[in-house]
């Protein structure tokens, strides 16, 4: 699993702007519980969560845990579907130069 995300990444227009890729299967703990979100903002220095997003295209695992984590969530949905209002992600980006434009970049 840990080599189809590094694929997925080094293929993706989004490789220059990230320094690291946190995989579940190499961290010790699993999405969505907030232990693999704190582990990766520790590893990064995060000192203020407001300040950082995560994305990613998973409801019960990237958004759900996100939110249980207190961090703002940008759901990559490029299939155009719904997110369900128990579960209302941050964001909603159907592109990834949409993803660009929520956090700032020019892609």
């Amino acid at each position: 699993m840990a080599r189809v995300q590094h694929a997925r990444l080094e293929g993706s227009p989004l490789a220059p702007y990230l320094e690291r890729l946190f995989i579940s299967g190499e961290m010790g703990c699993r999405k969505p519980e907030p232990a693999f979100f704190y582990a990766a903002l520790s590893a990064m220095g995060a000192e203020d969560i407001r300040r950082c997003v995560m994305v990613g295209d998973g409801l019960g695992s990237d958004v759900k845990g996100s939110l249980a984590a207190g961090l703002d969530v940008i759901w990559f949905a490029p299939g155009g579907e719904a997110a369900p209002a128990a579960l209302p992600p941050t964001y909603i980006a159907r592109s990834l130069e949409e993803v660009g434009r929520i956090i700032g970049l020019n892609i």
